[in-house]
C-alpha cells in the first residue's frame, strides 16, 4: 500500500487523476479543458463513499473534484490524496472488491473525507491487480468540504503507517476466510529481517521491459545473497560446534586437575596430621621419660642431706 498526493506544484489536478481511474470524461471548470479517458479499459469496479452527512452533491464525480479544485487557492496546493493498494490475486474478482470497499470505509469513518475507489484489472498478463482510492484533502461536512486532513501530511503522527498496518490485517483476513494460506507483510524488507534487495514495480507502457530485467537481476542478487547466508549459517554453526568441543574438553581438564589437586591436598592434609601425631607423640615421651627421672634425682639429693 502506498499514499501519494495531488498537487498543482507537478502540474496535476483532481479531476484529471478522478477521470483517469474512472475511465470517464469530467471537464475541469478551473483549467478549462476536458479530461476524457473513457476508452481507457481495465476498470473492474468504481464507487465513491462519503460521510453519513455530506451534501448529495458528494457523490458526483465531476461535481465532487471540481469542488475539491475550486476550493484550493494556492497556485502549489495539494489538492487530492491517494491510497494505492496492490490487490491479492488469489481472491476472486468480488472478495477483492469487497476488500477493498471495507478498506476504504475505514478511511472515510475515521478522516472524514470522501474517497474515489476504482478497481483496476490486471494488465499484460500479469496479477496486478489493483486499487486507486482517491481522496479530498478536506473533511466533507454538510456545508461542504471543510478543514485540510493534515494528519495524513505530518509523517511523525504514525497515520500512513496505521493504515498500511491495517491494510495488512484486512488483506490477510479476507485470505484466511477465502482459504488461502498466502499472507501479506506491510512492513520493510529490513523490518522484517530479510537481506534482499528490493524490487521495483514493473508496471506497463515505456520502459516494462527493462523493469522487469532489473527485477531480475535483483532476484538473481537475492538468490546469491540467500546462498551467502545459507553458508554462513553453516560455517557458524560448525564454528558453534568447535567452540562447544573445546569448552567440553577445558571442562574435562579442568575437572580432572581438580581431583588431582584435591587428591593431592588430602596426602599433603594426611602427612602433616601424621607428622603432627608423631610430634605429639615425641613431646609426651620425653615428658614421660622427664617424670620417671625426677623423683630418682630427689632420693639421690635426700642421702647426701644425710651425711
Amino acid at each position: 500500500m502506498s499514499v501519494k498526493t495531488v498537487g498543482r506544484s507537478a502540474g496535476k489536478s483532481a479531476t484529471a487523476a478522478a477521470a483517469y481511474r474512472a475511465c470517464e470524461k469530467i471537464e475541469c471548470e478551473r483549467e478549462g479543458i476536458v479530461h476524457d479517458y473513457t476508452r481507457k479499459g481495465g476498470l473492474v469496479h468504481s464507487e465513491i463513499f462519503a460521510p453519513k452527512n455530506a451534501p448529495e452533491w458528494a457523490t458526483n464525480r465531476a461535481q465532487l473534484w471540481n469542488s475539491a479544485e475550486a476550493r484550493e487557492t494556492r497556485k502549489n496546493s495539494t489538492v487530492a490524496r491517494e491510497f494505492e493498494l496492490a490487490l491479492p490475486a488469489e481472491l476472486s474478482k468480488e472478495e477483492r472488491a469487497e476488500l477493498a470497499r471495507s478498506f476504504v470505509r475505514e478511511l472515510v469513518d475515521k478522516h472524514g473525507f470522501v474517497a474515489d475507489l476504482n478497481i483496476h484489472d490486471a494488465h499484460d498478463g500479469n496479477e496486478n491487480h489493483h486499487a486507486h482510492i482517491l481522496c479530498t484533502t478536506r473533511k466533507m461536512e454538510a456545508e461542504g468540504l471543510t478543514t485540510k486532513t493534515r494528519e495524513l501530511d505530518e509523517k511523525t503522527s504514525g497515520t500512513v503507517d496505521y493504515w498500511r498496518e491495517r491494510w495488512g490485517t484486512l488483506a490477510n483476513s479476507a485470505l484466511e476466510r477465502a482459504g488461502h494460506s498466502q499472507r501479506i507483510d506491510h512492513r520493510s524488507l529490513k523490518d522484517q529481517g530479510i537481506e534482499r534487495p528490493p524490487q521495483i514495480h514493473i508496471g506497463h507502457g515505456k520502459g516494462k521491459a527493462v523493469r522487469k530485467e532489473r527485477n531480475e537481476s535483483l532476484k538473481a542478487v537475492g538468490r546469491e545473497l540467500a546462498s551467502l547466508r545459507r553458508e554462513l549459517a553453516s560455517l557458524a554453526s560448525e564454528g558453534v560446534r568447535q567452540a562447544q568441543t573445546i569448552v567440553d574438553q577445558a571442562k574435562d581438564k579442568g575437572r580432572s586437575a581438580l581431583e588431582q589437586f584435591r587428591a593431592k591436598r588430602a596426602v599433603d592434609q594426611e602427612q602433616a596430621r601424621e607428622v603432627e601425631r608423631q610430634k605429639t607423640l615425641a613431646e609426651e615421651r620425653l615428658k614421660a621419660e622427664q617424670k620417671a627421672k625426677a623423683p630418682e634425682k630427689k632420693r639421690d639429693n635426700s642421702r647426701g642431706m644425710g651425711m
